[in-house]
């Protein structure tokens, strides 16, 4: 378990927070996929843009992709392909998805939650990430996984090492790539 220190001037922010990173991933899963409640996903996370509703910025999304597609490239590839989200969760613009959308005729976007990413650092025990970094990726994966749900996409969240996971989950569904923006 990490526990992770975030100091502030302000006195309600100055807190030891414990948080596990199977915690994360239950939290993430829970609040992604929770089906009992009516309310969508998008709506509890993502932030409205003043003066438009939610359907306007679908629309308006949607018009970016269809500006952004290239509408003379044909898919000629066979099986699936995993695409491997890191830390660029875009769906415009995104070559990974692009690649993988070409070369097959199935894909799996995936994103692993890396324990490692929720430890300390080795010399001075500072946290690696912290309560708000998490809430952050938290909500930026709501985000992903529904503009990846409007593209008729699944996101794929494991909690693992992505060394471990990738391997093993192409084996078992029978990838024949995966797919993955180079870290800057």
């Amino acid at each position: 378990m990490a526990i992770l220190h975030h100091y502030s001037s302000f006195s309600f922010l100055s807190q030891r927070i414990k948080i596990h990173p199977a915690s994360i991933f239950a939290y993430s899963t829970q609040m992604m996929m929770n089906s009992s409640s009516s309310r969508s996903v998008s709506s509890s996370t993502v932030h409205q843009v003043p003066g438009l509703e939610s359907h306007e910025m679908d629309s308006i999304a949607d018009k970016t992709f269809e500006r952004y597609a290239p509408k003379n490239v044909k898919r000629n590839g066979k099986g699936i392909s995993i695409v491997w989200y890191r830390n660029d969760l875009r769906v415009l613009d995104n070559e990974a998805l692009f690649k993988a959308w070409v070369s097959s005729e199935a894909i799996l976007p995936v994103y692993c939650i890396d324990p490692r990413l929720f430890q300390t650092t080795h010399f001075f025990g500072f946290p690696k990430t912290g309560a708000l970094r998490a809430q952050f990726i938290i909500e930026c994966l709501a985000d992903l996984k529904k503009n990846l749900r409007n593209k008729g996409l699944d996101l794929l969240i494991q909690h693992g090492k992505p060394e471990d996971i990738l391997p093993s989950l192409a084996k078992a569904i029978g990838a024949h790539t995966v797919e993955s923006l180079p870290l800057k």
